[in-house]
């Protein structure tokens, strides 16, 4: 992988990054996402992850200050 992907996806792994580049999204980018199992939209900032966090989830830092992972599958949308 490359420095600018580490940068651009920091602690995120294949899968997650795959679908975030597929909605252009990277770490520190102000998203709005959904998903099949999360219809009503969260909107926040993109954190990076722990390098040894599970695969297949996006952190996000709420407006009101907390932190919450969201899965992302093929019904996420950002």
């Amino acid at each position: 992988m490359s420095n600018s992907t580490n940068t651009e996806f920091e602690g995120y792994k294949p899968k997650s990054i795959k679908i975030l580049k597929k909605f252009g999204a990277k770490t520190w980018s102000k998203i709005r996402i959904t998903t099949k199992t999360n219809k009503i939209p969260s909107e926040g900032i993109i954190l990076p992850r722990n390098q040894f966090a599970p695969d297949g989830f996006v952190e996000i830092k709420l407006k009101n200050g907390y932190n919450i992972g969201i899965p992302l599958d093929s019904t996420t949308e950002i």
